[in-house]
């Protein structure tokens, strides 16, 4: 992967990171909704990739534990 592939594959999953938090701390999507989108997504990429489940579940596992908690100070704030 060259260094534009990289740079666009970061950017786009930063972004889709950031708008999750920003929905979930917004009360527009739920902590459990948001996590369960992250299994449901971590489970299709394993289907099509099994040799990717450890390091997808890693991942998953990251993303869910970066969420905005229910009454922790948001960092938009």
């Amino acid at each position: 992967m060259d260094k534009d592939e990289q740079a666009l594959l970061l950017l786009t999953n930063r972004l889709l990171m950031d708008w999750i938090s920003i929905a979930v701390d917004s009360g527009q999507v739920s902590l459990a909704g948001a996590e369960s989108l992250i299994d449901f997504s971590a489970a299709q990429v394993v289907q099509g990739a099994p040799w990717l489940d450890e390091q997808v579940g890693a991942f998953a596992s990251a993303f869910k534990g970066r969420l905005p908690k229910p009454g922790e100070p948001s960092p938009l704030a």
